[in-house]
């Protein structure tokens, strides 16, 4: 089942094989990586967070564990990696959000379709292939530069 609409806490509650997140604000990932670590909260198996900025951008499949899990083993999510991303302390981004219409005139032509086939490449990877080489990806369309993170 997917639910295609805004996070909430209620859905943190759930199961779920895997959880695609794009964000806006810093506020918004801290309480998705709450609901995702908090105790009492069910296991999510995958975490794929996307997020850019006007000319690059982060794809980062994660699988979210809490402490004392039978689980030791897994793939950082992106807040693990960055915490940054969640840091409400910083101040918040000003551009435009990727849907609106504002971003289209800011925002570097191919940022959204990169994040999209990233996002869907790390998805398919993992299954069909079942098995990842890499769980983050960074690009840089300003730099012309794509990294990787090993799993």
């Amino acid at each position: 089942m997917a639910v295609p609409q805004r996070f909430a806490s209620v859905h943190g509650k759930e199961t779920w094989d895997i959880v695609i997140s794009c964000v806006d604000t810093r506020a918004a990932r801290s309480s998705l990586h709450r609901a995702a670590f908090s105790k009492g909260f069910h296991l999510w198996k995958y975490w794929l967070d996307c997020g850019n900025d006007l000319k690059s951008g982060q794809v980062i499949l994660g699988t979210p564990r809490r402490a004392g899990s039978e689980l030791k083993r897994g793939l950082l999510c992106a807040t693990q990696l960055h915490p940054e991303l969640m840091d409400t302390t910083m101040p918040e981004d000003d551009t435009p959000s990727c849907s609106a219409i504002e971003a289209l005139s800011k925002q570097a032509l191919f940022v959204g379709w990169m994040v999209a086939t990233h996002a869907l490449d790390l998805l398919w990877q993992l299954l069909r292939h079942g098995e990842l080489s890499h769980h983050a990806r960074y690009f840089d369309l300003a730099g012309a530069r794509l990294s990787s993170r090993k799993c």
